[in-house]
């Protein structure tokens, strides 16, 4: 993959989550507890077909990697509920704001050497 770039994969996770969320308004517990659980169905689905297309120690990596990911997202849900509250950003506009800002940041070329690729 040319760095960069943004697998289809992560375009399409972010154009159903786009869709899904197209309306403002405040996401509660049991609608977060029921996309969290989505994602993670498909995390851990995509890390049993590593398992047990390319074997045990792929498997592995992916998962140790999975995990590693995870608890740094729930660290990241501390750092928002701290920037939402100084800004005072209204509940119902926290996802917006969110989801744009993962779109400005991969778009912008943050964590790769090529700006600009979407």
């Amino acid at each position: 993959m040319p760095s960069g770039s943004v697998p289809s994969s992560n375009r399409a996770m972010l154009a159903v989550d786009l869709f899904a969320h197209r309306r403002v308004h405040v996401i509660g517990v049991r609608e977060a507890a029921a996309w969290s659980a989505i994602w993670v169905v498909l995390g851990v689905g995509f890390g049993a077909l590593i398992w047990w297309v390319y074997g045990a120690e792929f498997g592995q990596q992916y998962f140790a990697g999975y995990v590693i990911e995870k608890s740094l997202a729930v660290d990241n849900v501390f750092v928002w509920a701290i920037v939402f509250g100084y800004f005072a950003v209204p509940r119902e506009l926290q996802h917006r704001v969110l989801f744009l800002g993962v779109l400005g940041a991969r778009c912008s070329g943050a964590r790769s050497s090529r700006a600009g690729r979407c």
